[in-house]
């Protein structure tokens, strides 16, 4: 059922310290930003009622500008990040 399922966001920085995706310029470019202009990164978080803990997809991070209230996500194509981290173990940020 849809209903057990809820997103979230959160700072990948607070679960996986190491985290650090390279989005290239051409998933920058939608947010217009001027050149060496740091974004705010995030990460998408499933709950499922269902199956238990929360997941992050490390995969695909939120790149948000704030101040123009812009974002996209970036996904990484070396697939070296898990799509289903584990939120509270504090692994998966790489494979």
């Amino acid at each position: 059922d849809a209903g057990d399922v809820a997103f979230g966001e959160a700072n990948p920085e607070t679960f996986f310290e190491s985290y650090c995706p390279a989005p290239s310029k051409d998933q920058l470019a939608p947010l217009n930003l001027p050149e060496d202009t740091e974004t705010n990164l995030g990460m998408l978080v499933v709950v499922s009622f269902h199956a238990g803990s929360p997941t992050a997809n490390l995969r695909a991070p939120l790149l948000l500008d704030l101040e123009q209230r812009l974002g996209v996500q970036a996904v990484q194509m070396n697939k070296s990040f898990d799509t289903r981290a584990p939120l509270f173990s504090g692994r998966g940020a790489q494979k």
